[in-house]
């Protein structure tokens, strides 16, 4: 765990620190961050992208046959709402 002091100083209307290019490497902040307030603490972290990881972790379940229909022993006859309100393009 890095401790570091920093100053905090005016940035127009607002207040900033710098953080050093080596924190920022440690924990692979690069552009953006999220901000999170907890208690009087305030906890930096990089921002995720939405869905990262699913490429490979759908790559995972087709090798384990872990991507099967789970209902697929169920009878799905088409509703009412299938038959007369859907539109198909």
């Amino acid at each position: 765990m890095s401790t570091l002091k920093a100053k905090v100083v005016q940035i127009g209307n607002s207040k900033g620190i710098r953080i050093p290019k080596l924190l920022l490497g440690q924990c692979n902040i690069k552009n953006e961050i999220e901000i999170e307030v907890n208690g009087d603490t305030l906890i930096l972290r990089p921002v995720q992208k939405k869905r990262k990881g699913w490429a490979l972790a759908f790559k995972k379940m087709t090798t384990n046959k872990d991507d099967q229909l789970i209902d697929k022993d169920i009878d799905l006859q088409p509703t009412r709402w299938d038959r007369e309100e859907w539109e198909w393009k």
